[in-house]
């Protein structure tokens, strides 16, 4: 008897324990909206022990580029932008090129010595001709597996300790006006921010064509626009929180404001509110949402700055909130985005975030001033040209640090 009522106690007690989580769920994640139809399977994630980057999956020019619509149009790239992504193509091609020969003309030289000694010495050389005897072949293998060799890179054990995602901000068109990586670092007790700019010219696999990396999302979705991000960078993202700026302004609101700093012509482009000088400035979410889109004065490169900017001063608000403030913010908020994570991800999530004492805040920006990038209108839209190879590998140092192992040159 007293087995069976410590059972049912037990039941009882896991029973509450689970409605109680149910109702906790309900609460803070009930309103969000929910991306049931994202499969992890159509994303082409990378096998991060083995990250290979050649460019010969990714064609440097393809038959046409892609407007915001999806209609396809001819181009040419510019000699400048072409200049770019080819000298990255003839530096990975050239190796097997020149190394080839210093493999092939060695052999000739040990193997005569072993045909001058006696009878019995005339085997070894007998398996070194094969190898003399089909060079084209072993050029070819040798130079497949240079080219492999020096692309290859991997993640070591614990790297899956830092979780990574995407941030969408969209445009009234569903186009992702801002695209932001976010790495949450409970290894090296950090979080991370890098913002891609959405006038990248990447290429979208599923259409066959180059486009701007932000049109994805008006494509096909965050699907599409997650294979896209993963095919050109070489990422394994498989989640992602997307927030429409017209409701951004309200996530801002919720977290009461964020804190700028201000010059002359963006406080005349915001029109010059009252109440709000050059200098430092505290803005609502209407203002922040707007001084997160200026560009009219500058470009998409300075824009990122400015939203990773808001980003830092909501991330110091948010720490500076009592543990009791915490369940209406994230209610308020949720009803705001649509994310691919579940509940118990979302609360594990945030309590990563608050659990990690002295936590650093870090922001990084691409193409930025040392990469090597073209920039300009291709049929009347700007965009952005530079090697991604190389970006990715960068991307790649930054989220994991020690836990990356690169051999890409």
């Amino acid at each position: 008897m007293k087995k069976l009522k410590k059972s049912i106690a037990a039941a009882v007690i896991l029973l509450v324990i689970a409605l109680t989580l149910g109702f906790t769920y309900t609460y803070l994640f009930g309103a969000m909206t929910r991306d049931r139809e994202l499969d992890t399977a159509d994303l082409s994630v990378v096998d991060t022990t083995n990250i290979v980057r050649e460019k010969e999956k990714t064609p440097v020019i393809s038959e046409g580029i892609l407007d915001e619509d999806g209609n396809l149009s001819e181009f040419c790239l510019p000699d400048e932008a072409l200049a770019i992504l080819n000298r990255t193509t003839e530096k990975e091609t050239s190796p097997p090129e020149t190394n080839p020969p210093e493999t092939e003309t060695s052999p000739p030289e040990t193997s005569p010595p072993e045909t001058n000694p006696p009878e019995t010495e005339t085997s070894p050389p007998e398996t070194s001709p094969p190898e003399t005897n089909l060079p084209e072949t072993a050029v070819e293998t040798t130079a497949a597996k240079t080219v492999e060799k020096e692309n290859r890179s991997y993640l070591l054990p614990g790297a899956d300790k830092i979780k990574t995602f995407v941030l969408y901000g969209l445009d009234v068109k569903q186009a992702s006006d801002a695209i932001i990586l976010v790495a949450l670092d409970t290894v090296h007790t950090k979080l991370k921010i890098i913002s891609i700019a959405r006038d990248t010219y990447a290429y979208v696999k599923d259409k066959g064509a180059h486009t701007k990396l932000n049109y994805a999302y008006s494509m096909g979705g965050a699907a599409l626009a997650i294979k896209t991000l993963n095919e050109n960078f070489h990422l394994n993202i498989e989640d992602y929180v997307s927030v429409d700026f017209q409701q951004a302004k309200d996530v801002v609101d919720a977290l009461g404001g964020a804190d700028v700093i201000l010059d002359e012509t963006e406080l005349l482009y915001l029109g010059s509110p009252e109440g709000i000088s050059v200098g430092k400035a505290h803005l609502n979410g209407e203002y922040t949402v707007a001084y997160s889109r200026l560009r009219e004065m500058d470009n998409d490169l300075v824009r990122n700055t400015r939203q990773r900017e808001v980003i830092a001063s909501l991330f110091e608000q948010l720490k500076t909130l009592g543990l009791t403030e915490y369940p209406n913010l994230i209610r308020s908020t949720a009803a705001m985005c649509t994310t691919s994570f579940t509940n118990a991800e979302l609360l594990s999530l945030g309590t990563s975030l608050l659990s990690m004492k002295n936590c650093t805040f870090e922001q990084y920006n691409y193409p930025n001033a040392s990469t090597e990038c073209w920039s300009g209108e291709i049929n009347e839209q700007f965009y952005f040209v530079y090697d991604l190879d190389l970006v990715s590998d960068e991307i790649y140092k930054i989220i994991y640090e020690d836990l990356y192992v690169s051999a890409y040159h």
